[in-house]
């Protein structure tokens, strides 16, 4: 169950003027469940310009990820096994790549905050991933986000118009309980891993299709697990 509660104003030159949306979600003992946009949309001819904020107050979104993702049971998983094509296919052959076509100029600004998410015992605060899109540049600057109040870092910097475009990324974790994303991800191993992992990552390339980056990823990454039990 959910309502939607809007005050905006629709422009004459497609500007869309949004003081307030306010979807408020099933509470829960643990959480409000309420999120806030505010801003500025201008989609005429196309999307152009956007400068919207993203709120999310106290949310606990433990039954809505139940139902997108069921938990599994080993028999299912064992049944399931792998994957295989009928006899005499093969997967299909990538397209040549070409040019990005070009499209109207944009000019994107979005924050989004939440101050707690929980989804059973994993618990996040102060989640802040601020988005930005000027012309062909689009970057994710120093996003920041706690999990289980290990702090986790990430920047990413591409830019389109290119056959390949350019990547770039930086992130680090420090002190990440392995527990919690564990027994959520997999309820029929929670329990049975634990420790804290600490890493970081960063890298560079051309290409965002899996043969790309297979090919012109370059970087490095340094991992640490403390305590671990597993």
């Amino acid at each position: 169950h959910a309502t939607l509660s809007t005050d905006l104003t629709h422009r004459s030159n497609g500007t869309l003027v949004l003081r307030s949306l306010v979807l408020q979600l099933d509470p829960t003992p643990a959480a409000k469940n309420i999120f806030q946009v505010s801003g500025t949309v201008k989609t005429t001819p196309a999307l152009s310009f956007a400068d919207l904020k993203i709120q999310g107050q106290s949310l606990d979104l433990t039954s809505y990820y139940d139902q997108l993702f069921p938990a599994p049971n080993a028999a299912s998983q064992q049944a399931a096994g792998g994957v295989s094509l009928p006899s005499g296919d093969s997967p299909p052959t990538p397209a040549s790549p070409s040019a990005t076509p070009r499209s109207t100029p944009r000019d994107l600004t979005l924050l989004a905050t939440i101050d707690s998410l929980k989804i059973h015992d994993l618990v996040i605060t102060d989640l802040k991933i601020p988005f930005r899109q000027k012309g062909d540049v689009i970057e994710m600057s120093a996003a920041h986000l706690k999990i289980g109040g290990a702090p986790l870092k990430a920047t990413i910097r591409t830019e389109q118009g290119q056959v390949k475009p350019p990547f770039h990324f930086v992130a680090s974790v420090e002190n990440l309980p392995l527990g919690p994303l564990v027994d959520v991800s997999n309820p029929n191993f929670k329990g049975q891993i634990a420790g804290a992992l600490t890493a970081q990552v960063q890298g560079a390339g051309r290409g965002l299709s899996k043969a790309d980056i297979e090919q012109n990823l370059k970087g490095n990454v340094q991992v640490a697990i403390r305590q671990a039990h597993l």
